[in-house]
């Protein structure tokens, strides 16, 4: 920041700030944030007048997805990478911060001239800045600067440690030049970075405000979770809905778990109580004894690497089914070497739960196939890996009627999800 020009020009925003201190952070625990949404007195925040921008960067499940892909896998963020943008100096004035340099000293007035955290625009025009990288015509570093990172979070590997070294060397060299200084390298190969007091990465971009956060543990190459056992004072439909959104599982490897927190969820919408009201008695018993058991994740770990040493053969399998009150998809990634040997890992799920208008057992296994369609399309997008074949079940013979029909033969609501489904898996 800069102290600004005029003491005495009130034009522009004030952003009001604060500390947040953070005792788990492993860098910087005591950090500053900033309001932009606080109204000024025109009625209106920075934020209401700013454009957030698109999504630049690819989903966090793409990126997850290949990272438990590769043999040798790698990651680190960027230090303060917000604070390595500049702004133009023509938008500086709509950053202006109160600072007293010192006790003894009035306020002064200064201009904050990089990306701010807490502006509506900030996200994006880090990540954009990020992309405009050049990565001196290394189309591997350009690639991950474009693919692998998710905001300031890098997640990406190799197959090889001596292939993951390279990435690393080139990949800290691009970036240094542009101010962007990769730190907290992590790898599940000693060989590759530097010891580390962190056993742990978390996997939630957001996790300041979680308390159920997916969990890298480097040393077993696992991922694990992280829950927290709080109890509120009162439950009532606004405690239970912030618990059931504080649940991060993007890869849905909690699915059977999750699940049961969207069955309770949607009984309370059905029963239309206010927010803020106390619960009946029986879902407050099924919710009491839901959340006291989801410490027991704690002791789960799941494999990263889904494919075998040396896999010669990769195929994709997926499954879907209904039954009341919700249906789902899942999807098993099968992997063999040369000599035969065979690997079966759980990739992914979704799951949804049952419509409040109800409908017939038939239509929600229809229901399943296309969410299982569509997330095997979201692998098979995600991926750079070869996928030798890709097999979809469903033991629904009816559905499987109506697949091998043609759409316009069949009711709207069933026509359109077969049409959607064999876009989607070549079937037509």
């Amino acid at each position: 920041m800069t102290l600004a020009n005029d003491q005495t020009d009130i034009s522009g925003f004030f952003l009001p700030h604060h500390c947040v201190f953070k005792m788990d952070s492993t860098t910087t625990k005591l950090r500053v944030v900033f309001d932009g949404s606080s109204k000024s007195t025109s009625g209106y925040s920075l934020n209401d007048l700013l454009m957030v921008g698109p999504n630049v960067q690819d989903s966090l499940f793409n990126i997850l997805t290949r990272f438990r892909f590769y043999p040798m896998v790698l990651s680190a963020d960027i230090e303060k990478m917000y604070r390595q943008i500049y702004l133009h100096e023509s938008q500086r004035h709509l950053q202006k911060i109160l600072w007293r340099p010192d006790r003894n000293q009035d306020l002064l007035v200064y201009n904050l001239n990089t990306v701010t955290y807490g502006t509506a625009s900030a996200a994006f025009l880090a990540t954009r800045s990020l992309q405009e990288i050049e990565a001196n015509n290394n189309p591997n570093i350009s690639d991950i600067i474009l693919h692998d990172f998710y905001v300031d979070d890098l997640l990406t590997g190799g197959q090889t440690p001596q292939d993951v070294k390279e990435l690393k060397d080139n990949l800290y060299k691009t970036l240094h030049k542009y101010g962007m200084n990769l730190r907290k390298w992590l790898s599940n190969d000693k060989s590759i970075t530097a010891d580390s007091d962190d056993i742990f990465i978390s996997l939630d971009y957001d996790n300041q405000t979680k308390t159920l956060g997916l969990l890298w543990n480097f040393l077993s190459d696992s991922l694990q979770f992280n829950i927290k056992h709080e109890i509120p004072d009162k439950t009532t439909k606004r405690t239970i809905l912030s618990s059931i959104a504080q649940i991060f599982d993007p890869m849905g490897l909690l699915t059977p778990v999750t699940m049961t927190a969207k069955i309770i969820l949607q009984q309370l919408w059905k029963i239309k109580i206010d927010w803020d009201e106390s619960i009946p008695a029986d879902l407050h018993t099924s919710w009491s004894t839901y959340r006291t058991q989801l410490i027991q994740l704690n002791k789960l770990k799941i494999p990263r690497l889904v494919l075998c040493a040396n896999a010669v053969e990769i195929q994709l399998h997926g499954f879907c089914d209904a039954v009341q009150p919700g249906y789902g998809a899942c999807i098993f990634i099968r992997s063999s070497d040369a000599l035969g040997n065979v690997t079966s890992n759980l990739l992914c799920s979704k799951s949804r739960v049952l419509p409040l208008a109800l409908t017939t057992i038939p239509r929600l296994e229809l229901c399943g196939a296309l969410l299982l369609a569509e997330l095997m399309n979201s692998i098979l997008n995600s991926t750079k890996f070869d996928i030798q074949s890709k097999v979809y079940w469903c033991d629904s013979t009816i559905v499987l009627s109506w697949l091998n029909t043609s759409p316009h033969l069949l009711k709207i609501f069933v026509a359109n999800r077969v049409a959607q489904i064999q876009l989607l898996t070549n079937l037509k």
